[in-house]
């Protein structure tokens, strides 16, 4: 079974993300051959860019109460009410570190899933272990599209969402009789040998990607 990228995309979920695998290092350092300077390193990048993330959600607020303001000495307040300029939040943060942080880490986390002793259960306590992928067969909805690439050439691409492979079908009037021809089966996520069939793609019934 596939599964997702142990890292979380948002900000915050990175920071927490990362927050949880520094506090956690010690505990598998002398597993996975982490020197202290890697441990006290990633400590520092975590508190660090917490600290970043969080005086960013601060501007941010800083930044609509005075937009909110703006528009208050533009338009005037309702029921003859004053106005008070917010001030900005004071810069509090942590001590600097080097630009990177997320290289870092997981440069780190490549080193330990390739260790001879790394188990699944270690991954899971440190984050480093994606969710499982679950597909609904009966229910997936591929993603397919369409283009003619610069030397003229037609290509059909495609979201194979954790299969294998794709088969592209097409539906065929056989009279009394409607059937499925296999136009091809591809690995890779772009199919250009078979471009004089594809150019009729537009004119298909219906497509079908296994």
């Amino acid at each position: 079974m596939a599964k997702a990228y142990y890292l979380p995309k948002g900000d915050e979920d990175r920071a927490i993300w990362l927050s949880n695998i520094a506090a956690k290092l010690p505990n598998y350092a002398t597993k996975y051959g982490i020197m202290p300077e890697e441990t006290m390193g990633t400590q520092s990048d975590a508190v660090y860019f917490d600290g970043v993330i969080k005086y960013h959600h601060q501007q941010n607020a800083f930044i609509r109460s005075l937009t909110d303001y703006k528009n208050g000495v533009r338009d005037g307040v309702e029921n003859g009410g004053t106005l008070q300029p917010p001030t900005p939040p004071m810069m509090m943060l942590p001590p600097p570190v080097a630009p990177g942080i997320f290289k870092r880490v997981k440069a780190l986390v490549n080193r330990i899933k390739a260790h001879i002793n790394y188990s699944e259960a270690d991954g899971l306590d440190l984050g480093i272990e994606g969710a499982e992928k679950t597909v609904d067969n009966a229910s997936v909805k591929p993603s397919i599209d369409a283009r003619i690439s610069d030397g003229g050439r037609s290509e059909v691409l495609w979201v194979k969402y954790g299969y294998d492979a794709v088969e592209i079908h097409k539906q065929v009037d056989g009279g009394e009789m409607q059937f499925w021809r296999l136009i091809c089966s591809r690995i890779l996520s772009i199919c250009r040998s078979c471009r004089r069939r594809v150019r009729a793609l537009c004119g298909l019934t219906a497509l079908f990607i296994c």
